[in-house]
């Protein structure tokens, strides 16, 4: 089972995933004002998450 910081971060790379699927305003390069909040949430739990593997990696 993942941790829970590795489930958060998956779970705002989905609800991107799906806010972008739907919004016809999201391109590539723009995002609507949801779709840039949930790619900033996105953005923050991966790099928490990214930050705690190399963490780990380095107390090893």
């Amino acid at each position: 089972m993942p941790d829970a910081l590795y489930q958060r971060y998956l779970d705002a790379a989905t609800a991107y995933r799906e806010h972008r699927a739907s919004c016809t305003s999201c391109t590539d390069d723009r995002r609507c004002p949801e779709g840039q909040q949930r790619w900033t949430l996105f953005e923050q739990r991966q790099d928490a998450h990214l930050k705690r593997v190399r963490n780990a990696r380095k107390s090893r």
